[in-house]
């Protein structure tokens, strides 16, 4: 069975990171979380014992612009769901 991380193809491989780009370019590159460093330290050793490939095993903190184009999107979703559930 395929992980869910291999899918997304973010565990390590003799690919270079810019080979990996050219290769998947709909994957994600870095990320953030909204929360305490703590967290997105603990989040990143947690990443990298999975395997993941190093460039996304430093996981930072979201901006306020980011919170909000997230929190939007969440709002969204949660929307569609609801009305889903409803029919």
């Amino acid at each position: 069975m395929t992980s869910f991380t291999e899918k997304l193809g973010l565990l390590k491989s003799p690919l270079t990171a810019e080979e990996k780009r050219k290769a998947a370019p709909y994957g994600p590159w870095s990320w953030s979380v909204d929360g305490e460093e703590e967290f997105a330290n603990e989040l990143g050793k947690e990443l990298k014992g999975m395997g993941v490939i190093e460039e996304l095993c430093e996981v930072g903190l979201s901006d306020g612009e980011e919170r909000k184009v997230v929190d939007a999107a969440w709002k969204r979703f949660f929307q569609m769901l609801r009305q889903g559930v409803k029919k």
